[in-house]
């Protein structure tokens, strides 16, 4: 569902470089009805495969408010999410370490204004501690359910890009095979 990772530095990886546009670039056939109905269900289909192997991949990003997206389209390949910089692994839900715990809350709404210009060790700390309690209560369920919301919010954004029409067309196929 996603680029190959190689390891390169200790402790990073990095991605297969892939050729394709990005989601918020697509025109013409590309972005009609069909299309992206397929598109729609392929993503909804990386996400339950993800979901079900307990991978929260928390940046569902189709299209931001600068136009950036971690959907990437191929000419000849099916579409693929990069960027796993923050996705999670919850088979030790509720023990997440720390890292595991910031990098859920770095794609929450409010974290970065929250922490202002602050970002010194002793405020993350107490971030990473406000939020762990919040993540314990959850659910693995819940916390998977921000992916749609993700999705949701980009479908919400690309409604006002070319080819806005074929929408709702995203949204049902999308919604077709994610609770398969």
């Amino acid at each position: 569902v996603g680029p190959r990772q190689y390891a390169t530095l200790p402790g990073f990886l990095s991605e297969e470089w892939v050729q394709g546009t990005f989601f918020p670039r697509l025109r013409g056939e590309r972005m009609e009805h069909e299309s992206v109905h397929a598109l729609g269900r392929r993503v909804g289909d990386m996400l339950r495969k993800l979901h079900e192997h307990e991978i929260y991949y928390n940046d569902t990003i189709l299209m931001d408010d600068f136009g950036k997206s971690h959907l990437l389209v191929p000419e000849d390949a099916p579409a693929i999410l990069i960027d796993y910089g923050v996705a999670l692994r919850l088979d030790r839900h509720p023990d997440l370490s720390d890292e595991e715990v910031f990098n859920y809350a770095r794609t929450l709404p409010m974290v970065n204004f929250a922490l202002g210009l602050d970002h010194s060790p002793a405020k993350i700390a107490r971030l990473i501690e406000d939020l762990r309690q919040l993540l314990q209560q959850a659910s693995k369920e819940e916390i998977m359910a921000r992916d749609v919301d993700f999705i949701q919010e980009g479908l919400g954004l690309a409604r006002f890009a070319p080819g806005a029409p074929a929408i709702g067309a995203f949204w049902s196929g999308f919604q077709e095979t994610l609770k398969r």
